[in-house]
């Protein structure tokens, strides 16, 4: 009885396997489909992705080149601080 069970599951699961892997196909009969509801939601947040990829992008480079910058400076300043003997001596 319990290999029975087994098989019967088995087959249902591989019957709705065989069903979910073939998509029925869809048509809107030739009209363009525009989603109303969602036409703001989405262009807002596209417009804020954008804004936050160019925040990742362009203004994090920007923030690394001005750190660098800095570094390099103090740096630069340590060394002829070093050299000069401090204060003189």
């Amino acid at each position: 009885m319990d290999k029975i069970k087994k098989s019967l599951v088995a087959g249902f699961l591989a019957l709705c396997l065989v069903f979910l892997s073939f998509p029925s196909k869809t048509q809107a009969a030739g009209y363009p489909v525009v989603d109303f509801v969602n036409f703001v939601p989405k262009t807002i947040t596209t417009v804020v992705e954008s804004i936050h990829l160019g925040k990742e992008t362009l203004l994090d480079m920007i923030g690394w080149m001005v750190a660098k910058m800095i570094i390099q400076k103090i740096t630069a300043q340590t060394v002829n601080w070093i050299n000069s003997g401090f204060q003189g001596n």
